[in-house]
């Protein structure tokens, strides 16, 4: 039986959301509506509850929270360029992103005073055509137009970084005056040459360039000192380094053991207070010390905890608390996740997340860990946390330390790699499917009201019978219920596969790897098929050029 939002309307079309987007236009139980509505992809358990749902995944390498109104967080996406939140991470939707040449999303900061001023690293990456057009971009109106500041080297990092900063003390009532971006790539890649710190004293309207970064590789955070402009830490490959000359020259210090330094932190103190994270060597952690002082590694007492700063992979303090901190851990095992401490690091207490089943079963790595976490606390409440996961999803919490799902509209994934990912069919307009990068395929037999997981089994990757569970292609057999033809694996190494039971199971049609950007039924003949080069005339069971 069809519900009540197919009876009331019979089109359905995937919007790829460009401006903000209202929740009102969301179907719930009972309710019919009238025109078009968005498409997240969510469990029969989130229609049911009333949820908007919002499936996340893609990994988000940087993020950025204003704060002068803690409601507008921004976030820079792997593939896909800004998300945007004006409401604390309670709703998640795309800006216009008008100007943007690349799609990477690298390192974003926002001003702290004007929330629509916002500054943006992209990646070329696989756009190896157009790589002049990587480098620093400029917003004035929240991500809806941007405007190119300048070229530099960059690069699809692969871990959540910070690498635009603004100084805290050069803050007056049109913004941060003086800014600063570490621009950088890969030795023996193009651009390294200039890998470099920048910086702006026009409130990021034009960049210099300052000290060398070729040394330096990688770079995970450039941090300013809340007193003065002209003191910058950056945390880097080569350990940290500093500069008190406004990124003039840069110096190495000293006072850390040996090892990659991959987060640095500024408390919000008179003291001049500075948390650091040391990676590999012999003695790494978590270090508090003073700027031009000594440090000293924190400990504690209780083993899961000391577990989680030992394996430390960053560190965040609130903008306003010298006291509120947070741990990121690298790995998750032995239940290892980000903790809090409310006194400044001498104890802590860890995070947890909570979620109902039928999301829990579409999530992984729940857990906050990992290269890609992060945390956002508002300036205005340090309980107001947004963070991501281990597992590419967002989550919320109001009291500092208990999750919950905040990914409502984030739909990282959603919908594949091209306008074809999305394939009905002939036969019942309520029946289509969603081919989507990473999580495979999404199917919906109520017209969107919520989706079925019918991707291919994680075990196929796990066992490299396919490079990747990404299935950007697909498409129904017309007049064979349950059939499907589509493909599995990675961007250029796909594999096609075939099912008979509507995705429930799947077989490999064919060994053979390609790109296989589209694959189709003949609508007049269903016994014939095409992927690419290669053509099937017996249904899509075998295919040959």
């Amino acid at each position: 039986m069809q519900s009540d939002s197919v009876r009331a309307g019979r089109w359905v079309g995937c919007l790829f959301a460009a401006g903000w987007l209202a929740l009102s236009s969301l179907p719930v139980p009972g309710q019919g509506f009238d025109g078009w509505r968005l498409m997240p992809v969510r469990t029969q358990g989130e229609f049911e509850r009333g949820e908007p749902g919002g499936r996340a995944e893609q990994w988000l390498q940087g993020a950025a929270r204003c704060r002068a109104d803690p409601g507008v967080i921004y976030l820079s996406h792997d593939c896909g360029q800004v998300w945007r939140s004006h409401d604390g991470g309670r709703s998640w939707g795309k800006p216009l992103d008008l100007g943007l040449f690349q799609q990477m999303g690298q390192s974003i900061e926002v001003d702290p005073v004007r929330c629509g001023r916002v500054l943006l690293i992209l990646d070329n990456a696989y756009d190896w055509r157009n790589p002049a057009f990587a480098g620093l971009y400029r917003s004035e109106d929240g991500g809806d137009h941007w405007d190119f500041v300048m070229p530099g080297p960059t690069m699809n990092s692969r871990r959540y970084e910070h690498n635009l900063a603004f100084a805290p003390s050069s803050v007056d009532a049109g913004g941060a005056r003086r800014w600063y971006a570490a621009l950088y790539n890969e030795p023996d890649q193009p651009g390294h040459a200039d890998s470099a710190l920048y910086a702006s004293d026009d409130y990021g309207a034009t960049f210099s360039r300052m000290a060398a970064l070729t040394d330096a590789f990688p770079v995970y955070e450039v941090q300013v000192s809340p007193d003065d402009a002209d003191v910058v830490l950056v945390a880097s490959g080569a350990g940290l380094l500093r500069s008190a000359d406004g990124g003039r020259t840069l110096a190495r210090v000293t006072a850390l053991p040996d090892g990659e330094v991959t987060s640095v932190a500024w408390a919000a103190d008179a003291a001049g207070t500075v948390f650091a994270v040391v990676r590999g060597g012999g003695a790494p952690g978590v270090y508090r010390g003073t700027d031009g002082g000594a440090f000293a590694r924190i400990t504690t007492g209780n083993a899961s905890h000391q577990a989680v700063l030992d394996d430390a992979r960053r560190v965040f303090l609130h903008p306003a608390d010298a006291q509120v901190l947070y741990v990121i851990p690298e790995g998750s095992s032995g239940g290892r996740t980000a903790m809090r401490s409310r006194d400044g690091g001498a104890t802590f207490a860890l995070t947890t997340i909570s979620l109902p089943a039928d999301v829990r079963e579409w999530r992984w790595g729940i857990n906050i860990s990992g290269a890609f976490a992060f945390v956002l606390m508002s300036a205005s409440d340090a309980n107001d946390v947004v963070a991501q996961s281990g597992g590419a999803a967002l989550y919320r919490s109001q009291d500092g330390l208990a999750f919950e799902n905040g990914s409502t509209l984030y739909d990282g994934a959603n919908c594949g790699l091209a306008r074809y990912g999305v394939i009905f069919d002939p036969a019942d307009p309520a029946r289509f499917a969603l081919g989507n990068a990473d999580i495979g395929l999404y199917l919906t037999e109520n017209g969107a009201d919520w989706f079925e997981d019918r991707g291919v089994p994680w075990e196929w990757i796990r066992d490299s019978r396919v490079a990747w569970s990404s299935q950007h292609t697909a498409d129904f057999r017309p007049g064979h219920p349950g059939e499907m033809l589509a493909v599995a694996g990675d961007v250029f190494d796909k594999k096609l596969v075939r099912t008979a039971d509507d995705g429930r199971t799947w077989e490999i049609v064919d060994e053979v790897e390609n790109w296989y950007w589209r694959v189709a039924f003949h609508p007049q003949d269903p016994d014939v098929a095409w992927a690419g080069d290669r053509r099937s005339l017996d249904g899509g069971r075998s295919f040959a050029r």
